[in-house]
């Protein structure tokens, strides 16, 4: 910050500011004589401002407001003539005020131009240094924030692949779904064919004729005469080679016949021939056949335990042997060590 300061009052000061000051010491007209010369680095040529030195205040006409005293610069010249000490100016068309001995000629030498240039192309370059400095840091932290942008992108990059596993996963649940799916309207339509399978079947000449939209009523006589029609007109186209058939025989039975039919049904039940599973003899056939089966599994139970005491037996002397054959070998090897002794 205190770097900007200054060059921003280097600058101010070498722009707006006049190097040199001579005073005018003579007006000739449009020429003016001033106390300067080449001795001041004053040349032919060089730009002058001719300024009124402070001196009665000004006061403003209208408002009468005093506005202190300040310089004025009432117009502008060019050195036309110079010498060692003094120079003489030309002064410009459209002054402000006269003239008059005692003004002020401000002035600029080409080497103090040459300096003033020098300090603003110093103060340029810092300004640059300054500028490109912060285009660095700049770049710096948008190549920070570029780099943390990527990070959030490798972020995201991970969490859609997460979320493509799930998705996957869910395609493969969706799938068993609608595997599960077309089995249930697979089974459905079993279902519904085995219902429709289940329905009544359909007689042979009740096909053309009008189906009953109502249960039959066999109470009702109109009902009894219906059935007794669709009967007849099936016998009649079946053509069967018997006697037809009258009305009082299609007549229903009363239910007095009903009940004397019954009771003898079972009078002739109660005086038949008892079956053979109630009788005796076949109950003393089924306990022997059971004594006999109990008989022989106990003999074949003795004759397996037998058997198996049997070569119990022989393993025991089997291992007998194998005890005596190791205690002549261990003789044996004390012997051969007690002849090795002696000789």
């Amino acid at each position: 910050m205190k770097k900007y300061v200054l060059i921003l009052a280097l600058t101010l000061y070498a722009v707006p500011t006049e190097a040199g000051e001579a005073l005018i010491t003579r007006v000739r007209g449009s020429v003016l004589t001033i106390d300067a010369g080449a001795e001041a680095g004053i040349i032919k040529g060089l730009s002058v401002n001719i300024v009124r030195p402070p001196g009665e205040a000004v006061i403003h006409p209208i408002t009468g407001e005093n506005l202190g005293a300040p310089e004025l610069v009432i117009g502008r010249g060019e050195i036309s003539k110079t010498s060692n000490r003094a120079a003489n100016v030309q002064v410009e068309p459209g002054l402000l005020l006269s003239v008059r001995p005692g003004d002020i000629a401000r002035f600029t030498t080409p080497d103090e131009e040459m300096l003033m240039d020098q300090e603003r192309s110093v103060a340029t370059q810092e300004r640059n240094q300054e500028e490109h400095q912060g285009f660095r840091n700049d770049i710096s932290r948008l190549t920070r924030s570029i780099k943390s942008v990527q990070g959030r992108i490798g972020g995201l990059e991970n969490m859609m692949k997460r979320v493509e596993r799930v998705e996957e996963g869910f395609r493969v649940q969706l799938r068993g779904i609608n595997s599960d799916m077309n089995v249930m309207k697979e089974d459905i339509s079993d279902l519904k064919e085995a219902v429709s399978l289940m329905g009544a079947v359909p007689i042979a000449g009740l096909d053309q004729e009008e189906e009953l939209q109502e249960s039959v009523d066999l109470s009702s006589e109109e009902s009894v005469g219906q059935i007794r029609q669709i009967v007849q007109d099936v016998l009649d186209e079946a053509q069967v080679g018997m006697a037809p058939v009258g009305r009082e025989e299609l007549e229903l039975p009363d239910e007095t016949s009903l009940d004397m039919n019954s009771d003898e049904d079972e009078s002739e039940e109660g005086t038949g021939e008892e079956p053979f599973y109630t009788q005796t003899w076949f109950f003393l056939l089924f306990g022997v056949i059971g004594i006999l089966l109990i008989a022989a599994y106990f003999y074949m139970r003795l004759t397996r335990g037998s058997d198996e005491d049997e070569e119990m037996e022989e393993e025991v002397d089997h291992d007998d042997d194998d005890e005596i054959d190791l205690d002549d070998l261990d003789l044996d090897e004390e012997d051969d060590i007690v002849v090795e002794e002696t000789s």
